[in-house]
């Protein structure tokens, strides 16, 4: 049972959360929420895998209020509004 934990990925969901990081959404969901200000920075972005582009938006928020796993992204609580608000800032300021 344990080695089926483990190759769904259940006991790396459980260890991130433990971490302090309860919310977890798809790299796309990322993406899709601020695909428009990494493309004004970084117009080869398509050509970034899933991860990479999901990366570029997360890093408009501290390092330490979130994590890449293989599929998804985790974060901290109050990160999403967070990152709402950064990229709602650079959209006013462009």
């Amino acid at each position: 049972v344990l080695a089926q934990l483990n190759s769904l990925g259940v006991l790396e969901t459980v260890r991130i959360r433990r971490e302090g990081f309860p919310v977890r959404t798809d790299f796309a969901e990322v993406w899709a929420l601020g695909w428009a200000a990494v493309v004004r920075v970084t117009p080869q972005a398509s050509r970034l895998s899933a991860k990479q582009r999901a990366e570029a938006v997360l890093q408009r928020l501290p390092r330490d209020m979130w994590k890449l796993g293989h599929t998804k992204a985790f974060l901290r609580d109050g990160a999403l509004g967070l990152l709402e608000a950064e990229l709602a800032a650079e959209k006013a300021g462009s």
